[in-house]
């Protein structure tokens, strides 16, 4: 299932935003930036990271930046609270979608924001597990499994290079541009 990763300043922010995330139904993980740096990389297709972005210090921001710079492109990054100049500074890092709330913005905005990213997330990964062939399917789980390509050829009785097509072919179909990430995903999509 989809989550959303908070890096959190704001103990009054966290709150809120985790009675929204409850309230639409989404899991939602509170990280430190240390701990959030190691969690970006875990992020995937139809994920969210929401960053406290007001930045209070000139080492503030150069954390914000590093957790957004390490954003995978598959996952959208919203600003939340962000200055003016911490916008124009976080904002060109974004590998993905990103998206601002001021200061002022409605909470129930962010609400209706939330509800319809996570609806369209599960229709995402579901549309993108449909648009597998059984074969792409059966090899992105056996990737998902830490198998490598020869392990994978052994089992399924095919060439190793008929498996780097289905495994090209799958990245491919998932918007993916790593092994790492077809291995993330296809775990996710398999669970379900």
């Amino acid at each position: 299932m989809p989550h959303a990763l908070l890096r959190a300043q704001h103990p009054d922010l966290t709150a809120v935003l985790r009675t929204l995330c409850d309230r639409a139904a989404v899991p939602l993980v509170v990280a430190e930036t240390d701990d959030a740096l190691r969690a970006v990389a875990a992020l995937g297709p139809g994920d969210l990271l929401l960053v406290d972005a007001a930045a209070s210090s000139a080492a503030d921001l150069a954390r914000c930046a590093a957790l957004v710079a390490r954003t995978p492109a598959a996952v959208p990054v919203w600003l939340i609270h962000p200055r003016p100049a911490t916008l124009h500074a976080l904002r060109p890092l974004a590998k993905g979608p990103a998206r601002w709330f001021p200061p002022d913005f409605p909470v129930l905005s962010l609400l209706d924001a939330l509800a319809a990213h996570y609806a369209h997330a599960t229709l995402s990964e579901s549309a993108a597990l449909d648009a597998l062939s059984a074969r792409e399917q059966e090899v992105s789980a056996l990737v998902a499994d830490g198998l490598t390509d020869a392990q994978i050829a052994e089992r399924l009785a095919v060439h190793p290079s008929t498996v780097k097509t289905y495994v090209a072919r799958s990245k491919g179909k998932l918007d993916l541009e790593t092994r790492g990430e077809l291995k993330e995903a296809a775990g996710r999509l398999t669970e379900g």
